[in-house]
């Protein structure tokens, strides 16, 4: 079964769902530069099913690249260590393998945006954190300037900030970062009234 890659002009490599499709519905899977193939499948003598990945080109970095692409270098480089995922041109890939790096993307990718959770209730306006008074402060801004409208607007306006940076992969956002778009949409809140 051949996979073909992203469409043209995004990204030459297949995507992580494609890896995903390819370990599930079959036994193994190779990159030849330009698809995924699947060749045959197993299962050990205790029943788990197994699939390999037997690359003509290089399966280990196109799954690489399929993590970046899906959750940003970040993480994709830590699941690459942790799953030895090295350039091996020609050398089998495991489905199991594949699985791994998928249920890990997607697990660290919960937790990352677990962390950015914690800051959008950290620097709350609706709840007048300690934190967004200080980013307040820091803007010029006083508390008692912003009405309820106002502060749900600038909630709703960072959510909004950190849904683009999730959506980009850029998770978790720095901290720094966080109370720079804070400043800025709580200047805005208040030039617009």
């Amino acid at each position: 079964m051949s996979i073909p890659s992203s469409p043209p002009g995004l990204h030459p490599i297949p995507t992580l769902h494609a890896f995903k499709e390819a370990a599930a519905d079959n036994g193994e899977v190779y990159f030849d530069g330009q698809r995924l193939v699947v060749m045959a499948a197993g299962e050990t003598p205790q029943g788990r099913k197994v699939e390999w990945v037997a690359p003509s080109g290089d399966a280990a970095s196109a799954l690489t690249q399929a993590l970046e692409n899906a959750v940003g270098p970040g993480l994709a480089n830590a699941i690459a260590r942790e799953l030895n995922l090295a350039p091996a041109p020609g050398k089998p890939l495991s489905a199991r393998t594949i699985e791994r790096a998928a249920a890990m993307a997607e697990t660290g990718l919960q937790a990352l945006e677990g962390v950015d959770f914690l800051t959008q209730l950290r620097l709350s306006a609706r709840n007048a954190t300690p934190d967004f008074a200080r980013v307040c402060l820091k803007a010029g801004v006083g508390g008692h300037q912003l009405n309820a409208d106002m502060r749900q607007r600038i909630d709703d306006m960072l959510g909004q900030r950190f849904q683009l940076a999730a959506q980009g992969g850029h998770v978790p956002v720095p901290a720094d970062k966080a109370e720079q778009w804070l400043a800025d949409i709580i200047k805005q809140a208040v030039a617009d009234g």
